[in-house]
């Protein structure tokens, strides 16, 4: 044989046996991506409830709307105590709008007062939400009512109405909605939150036996844990839907395709359904177990779960999931910010429980107490935690403010970085117990009445 010849023999066999590598290696590939079974997540199923169709008004909710001019008239309307500035006030409109709604703003206390709260039917991640705008439009018309009564120095009825606002936000939490509706639960209940705390500031209650029966009321709310966790397992099953409209095509997927952004849909190499769903279920596994647990000391396993799929483009291509990763990593933190969002809203409430007690001290002893631990036993059987970071909530006895860590898990002294004045869900949760007067244009000015210190009562 020439020598020649050997080249070319050689050649052929290194060929060969790259093909067979290359064989070998895809045929490892497929062999370990491939799919998995179907998996068990009965344990993310929500538990048996049977509801008392007398005490849900959630399908008369969904069933109510207003029309656009109505809406239009109602913001315009709440415009004018959010923000003067933008739109001054116009008390005969707001007087106008208020006897226009007479009925509605019935509605809603007698929707409030209802207890068993459950939405009809199957929530996917395509569902519309038509009773979430109702809601707020709502919320929005109760606002402006309860402001009303401030401005003629109806304290009293103000704070019983704004009570019924957090009495509606909670029992929307427990609806077993979606994380949707708890965000709007939240933002109803920190708007009553908010106004209970300013009628107390325009005139203190010289009623001890009123107040007693506020603080009741309030103690009577709870943003449960539970009501979290069992929305958490509304939203797996929401997408537990999606992944099999994914798999049947339903969902146009060419934007979680990993690369360069040439559009493809989901196919057996880069999407594994099971494997996708078993992602989310470990993922909402850890949420579900977190939910209970004081936000700055909870682990945050689904956040870690989800910053590690996503990787380079060579590790969510080596993953065979590439698609599914994607879809977990982007889904998961929203969800986990929405949760310390919900931890805040029971602290928010906690510190109008303190805020009350703290009157209720003020009018028995005439000035406000030197710390907290004087309002227990009288006022409150213990002083509430601060859901966020596991400590009492603070009271800074110089600048007369109860407060919150907040969000940041940083105590600042009950400073908030941008605001200062009532309950601020800026980092820090605070109220002021003597808020400073502000300086506002004579014809943008609230006609709130003056703030008078209580007399003790012997």
């Amino acid at each position: 044989m020439k020598s020649g010849d050997a080249k070319p023999a050689a050649w052929k066999v290194w060929l060969i046996v790259l093909s067979s590598l290359i064989l070998l290696l895809t045929g490892l590939y497929l062999l370990f991506s491939r799919d998995i079974p179907p998996i068990d997540d009965s344990d993310l199923a929500l538990p048996e409830r049977t509801v008392d169709p007398t005490q849900n008004p959630l399908p008369e909710i969904v069933a109510f709307l207003f029309n656009g001019s109505q809406s239009e008239e109602i913001g315009r309307a709440d415009l004018m105590y959010r923000m003067p500035e933008q739109e001054p006030m116009d008390e005969a409109f707001v007087d106008s709008v208020l006897a226009q709604f007479a009925d509605e703003l019935a509605r809603f206390e007698s929707w409030a007062d209802q207890t068993d709260w459950k939405l009809e039917g199957e929530l996917r991640v395509d569902s519309t939400f038509p009773e979430l705008q109702t809601i707020q439009t709502f919320s929005k018309l109760k606002r402006v009512e309860i402001s009303r009564l401030i401005d003629r120095g109806n304290a009293q009825q103000a704070a019983e109405k704004a009570v019924s606002m957090i009495r509606f936000g909670e029992n929307l939490a427990k609806a077993e909605g979606t994380v949707l509706h708890q965000l709007v639960a939240i933002t109803v209940a920190a708007g009553g939150q908010a106004l209970l705390v300013e009628s107390l500031d325009s005139e203190p209650p010289a009623d001890p036996e009123w107040l007693a029966m506020l603080a009741e009321q309030l103690e009577s709310i709870k943003f449960k844990p539970g009501a979290f966790a069992n929305s958490l397992k509304v939203e797996y099953r929401g997408a537990c839907f999606m992944l099999e409209d994914l798999k049947q095509g339903k969902i146009d997927a060419s934007l979680l395709s990993p690369g360069s952004g040439t559009p493809s849909a989901p196919n057996r190499l880069i999407f594994k359904p099971n494997r996708t769903q078993l992602l989310f279920a470990e993922c909402y596994r850890d949420m579900v177990k977190e939910a209970p647990l004081v936000r700055k000391t909870a682990p945050g396993n689904a956040i870690k779960r989800a910053e590690a799929l996503r990787k380079s483009q060579l590790d969510l291509w080596l993953s065979g999931n590439p698609t599914g990763r994607i879809l977990v990593s982007l889904s998961i933190p929203a969800i986990d910010t929405i949760t310390t969002n919900y931890t805040a809203a029971q602290t928010r409430l906690d510190l109008v429980r303190l805020r009350v007690a703290m009157e209720q001290y003020r009018l028995r002893h005439g000035d406000w107490p030197e710390n907290t631990a004087a309002l227990v036993p009288e006022f409150l059987d213990k002083i509430p935690i601060d859901q966020l970071d596991g400590f009492p909530l603070r009271y800074n006895t110089k600048t007369k403010r109860i407060y919150s860590v907040g969000i940041d898990f940083i105590d600042d002294n009950g400073e908030p970085p941008r605001h200062t004045g009532q309950i601020k869900d800026k980092r820090e949760l605070v109220i002021d117990l003597e808020p400073a007067n502000e300086e506002i244009p004579a014809e943008k000015k609230r006609t709130s009445p003056k703030r008078r210190k209580p007399v003790p009562v012997e």
